[in-house]
């Protein structure tokens, strides 16, 4: 029972201290970081447009997992390529990049979300892969919404049997 109420009291009070800051996130580190990665990823969206892809998901939940971007790379008209994109975006590199921070447990989850957006949404076989963008504020420049964007591409190698014509067919039960 204590712990059921401790647990409560920690919901509340950490919702509570959230709604105050809502003005002004820089005084809340937890907002501020959510608005800078959420503009990382309407900045990568914005990139990958510039290139010739298509954006067809945003912040995509798949169960308890989240696919950043979704989209399809147009670049080679005789592959239709599905490309579920990581993006790590840091306000400096004095850290390192993001690319390090996809370790093996956000691998395996962007896989497995991947492989459930794919069984969800997708009635063919499709080609898939897994790049990385890296947007990180521009430390040199006056301007503060430079930002320098890296695009990795196949930058999580795919499990064996990702690419199967069964795992891209809806479900006919």
């Amino acid at each position: 029972m204590i712990i059921k109420k401790l647990l409560t009291w920690l919901f509340f009070h950490k919702h509570e201290s959230k709604a105050s800051n809502l003005e002004n996130p820089a005084e809340n580190p937890i907002l501020a970081k959510d608005a800078l990665g959420i503009h990382g990823e309407k900045l990568a969206a914005e990139f990958l447009k510039s290139k010739g892809f298509k954006i067809i998901g945003e912040r995509v939940h798949i169960g308890m997992d989240e696919l950043d971007l979704i989209a399809i790379d147009y670049r080679n008209p005789m592959v239709e390529q599905i490309v579920f994109v990581e993006v790590k975006t840091r306000s400096s590199a004095l850290f390192g990049g993001g690319k390090a921070a996809v370790d093996t447990r956000k691998r395996k989850a962007l896989i497995r979300a991947a492989k459930g957006y794919l069984k969800k949404t997708f009635s063919k076989s499709h080609a898939v892969r897994f790049d990385i963008i890296e947007v990180i504020k521009n430390q040199d420049s006056t301007d503060p919404n430079a930002f320098d964007i890296t695009h990795h591409e196949n930058a999580i190698a795919l499990p064996k049997g990702l690419i199967t014509t069964a795992l891209y067919k809806k479900s006919r039960h």
